[in-house]
Formats: C-alpha cells, sequence, structure tokens
C-alpha cells in the first residue's frame, strides 16, 4: 500500500535539509510554497541550501581529495548507507569515493519507471546502456559486494498517483511529467521510510558567477522530502567540498573549459564512466553541439518513459490524467521559464557564498 509522505518541518534530524521560506513559513515542496506566495501576496519563496552566508578561500587539498575525506566522515557518522545510485557521474563519483575512504555503502539503489507496461528499453540508464556491468566491475576492483536494489515504479502506481496528481504526484517533483526522485519509491516501498539507513544522493553542480557560488533548486531534482537524505556534495558539515567544486568551474572556465560533465568533472577527478552517462545524452545534438535544452518535448529519455505509457489501456489514462492536469498548472505562466511549462519551473536560487580568491 502507497504511504504518502506528508509535509513535516524536517525530513532529516539533525540536519539541515534545502527548503524554500516564504513569510516565517518552510516548505519542502515548491508546489506548496509557489501556492501559498500567490495566495499571500509573496513574490517568490526563497530558496536555501545552507543556514548561512560565508567566504571560502581556495582549499589546500585538491576536490578528490575532500570527497574522500567527506566519505570517510559520512560513514563514521552513518551506522548503514543508502546510496542513490543511477550510475551517472555524481552517484559514481560518490560511490568511488566511499570506497576509497574504506566506507562502503550497505545498499546501492536505484528506480525504473514503467508508465504503461513493464518494458526493458525504456528505462535506457539502467536497462540498455552498461550500468550494472560497469558497476560488477567497479565493486570487483575494490574487493566489496555492495547489493543493487531496484524500485520499480509500475503502471498501478502510476494510475493511483494520477488519481490526484497535484497532491500526490507533482507535489515533491518538477513538473516534467516521468521525472522522480526517492520520495516516491520510499511511498511505493514504505518500509524505506521506517528503516534505519541514511539515504545519500549526489548532484546540485554550483553555479559561479562574479566571485560567488550559489545552487539553483532544480540541481536537487527538488529532493527536498526524502527521510534521512544527506546531499553528498552540498552537506554543511563539509563545505571545503562545495567551495573547491566552485573553484574548480571557476578555473575551468578560465581555460575555455565550461562543459561540466564532460570538462570539468574530469578535470577535478571524478571518475570516468566510459559510456554516455559521461555527459548529456538526453538532448538532441548537431555535430557534437546541444541544440535543444531543458524542453522536456525535446528530452530523449523523457520521451522514450512517456512512450511506454501507450502500451496498454491504464497507462494510456495515466498519461491522459497527468496531461489534463498539466494543462491547469501551465496557466500559472509567472512560475515557469518564459512563461512555457515545457521548459520547467523558475529556479529557485540558493544564498551566495563569496570565494575569497577570486578578485
Amino acid at each position: 500500500m502507497i504511504k504518502l509522505i506528508v509535509e513535516k518541518q524536517q525530513p532529516t534530524a539533525n540536519y539541515s535539509s534545502p527548503h524554500y521560506q516564504a513569510n516565517d513559513r518552510v516548505f519542502y515542496s515548491k508546489l506548496d510554497a509557489l501556492m501559498y506566495c500567490d495566495q499571500n501576496n509573496v513574490e517568490w519563496p526563497g530558496f536555501h541550501v545552507w543556514n548561512h552566508n560565508d567566504s571560502y578561500a581556495r582549499p589546500a587539498e585538491s576536490f578528490w581529495q575532500l570527497a574522500v575525506a567527506a566519505a570517510e566522515q559520512l560513514g563514521r557518522e552513518h551506522d548503514a548507507v543508502r546510496l542513490w545510485y543511477s550510475g551517472g557521474t555524481d552517484s559514481h563519483a560518490v560511490l568511488e569515493a566511499m570506497l576509497q575512504a574504506g566506507q562502503p555503502p550497505r545498499e546501492l539503489a536505484i528506480y525504473r519507471r514503467f508508465m504503461g507496461a513493464m518494458d526493458e528499453s525504456v528505462n535506457v540508464e539502467v536497462d540498455v546502456f552498461p550500468v550494472r556491468e560497469f558497476l560488477a566491475q567497479t565493486l570487483k576492483r575494490y574487493g566489496v559486494d555492495i547489493p543493487l536494489r531496484v524500485y520499480d515504479v509500475l503502471p498501478e502506481h502510476f494510475a493511483w498517483y494520477m488519481q490526484d496528481p497535484g497532491g500526490r504526484w507533482f507535489r515533491h517533483k518538477t513538473c516534467w511529467p516521468t521525472s522522480m526522485n526517492p520520495v516516491i519509491c520510499h511511498e511505493i516501498y514504505p518500509e524505506l521510510q521506517h528503516d534505519s539507513m541514511t539515504n545519500v544522493g549526489g548532484g546540485a553542480t554550483p553555479t559561479v558567477r562574479n566571485g560567488e557560488f550559489y545552487w539553483t533548486d532544480a540541481d536537487f531534482n527538488l529532493n527536498f522530502m526524502t527521510p534521512r537524505m544527506v546531499h553528498f556534495f552540498t552537506d554543511p558539515r563539509w563545505p571545503e567540498l562545495a567551495a573547491a567544486y566552485a573553484y574548480g568551474i571557476h578555473d575551468c572556465a578560465q581555460q575555455g573549459i565550461r562543459d561540466v560533465n564532460v570538462g570539468v568533472k574530469q578535470q577535478l577527478g571524478f571518475p570516468p564512466l566510459g559510456n554516455l552517462l559521461d555527459r548529456k545524452w538526453i538532448w538532441p545534438r548537431v555535430n557534437g553541439e546541444l541544440v535543444v535544452k531543458n524542453d522536456w518535448r525535446h528530452c530523449k529519455k523523457e520521451i522514450l518513459l512517456l512512450s511506454n505509457a501507450h502500451l496498454s489501456a491504464q497507462g494510456k489514462d495515466t498519461l491522459s490524467r497527468m496531461e489534463h492536469w498539466l494543462a491547469e498548472l501551465a496557466k500559472n505562466t509567472r512560475w515557469f521559464n518564459h512563461g512555457d511549462i515545457f521548459q520547467d519551473y523558475v529556479g529557485g536560487v540558493s544564498e551566495k557564498h563569496k570565494m575569497e580568491d577570486i578578485m
């Protein structure tokens, strides 16, 4: 039975989870925050990752040295860790940092989505790309055995969520139809809500502008309500890691390297994957250059996942209900980039942190 996670003040005890603020209210749902602002004449909710603004000198250690040190601290402070592992550069970097620190996670978790029927061709990153084989090789290299658990979101789950799309499916995620995060898995598999494991996610690349760094909420995939969730690269317990990431982005920009996935992460020491997950495969390219970005009508992954709905009558009904709700949501044009729901919500910008060694 699906057990919804209701809004609460602190999804992770004794931890500063990213959140929105409007007046004196705290929100972990972007949709809830936007609705509150509209109802209370607030222009826009504030977004906060850390509860402070600070200044950071360039760390003496390298980014990767700090990542391994953070992984060692993570393992010391948490008895059991579940790493949400997509197989992409971020989650794989967290895994390798934990393995190098001698603090392997207890479980690796990944999810698949099936709107209409089980089909091993639509969840490309899990079932088509050699993610499982590469993972097995990695674990063998370190001499460890960690279970990989796959959490499936099935057609009947989608149908249940679409009985109330706004209150159930879209409340803690982006407005892209099939996008999701571990909150959904914790609802469909409620035993996850009550086990003792700390959930760990990667993601959240900082933005560097004018000698400061900050984050946008979309970089977290709006994953703010997963119980016992910590975000590895933005964890306030090791801020030097985020600072090193920001300085690395700045240094690469000075060299003309601006592609985070292909260039910056290589310079910082992210372990290579050797497959299309090393780069943003989901957007169409011509001669290696992106031609469309951040419009889910052109996102290859989104198109594949949506096409699965047409494999059953149940899936078609799910898609119809989803499209109807999104058409209503789209009327709130000021919430979306260029007034267009297909380009997702306008991003929430976090507090800014000064980079002392940038003139």
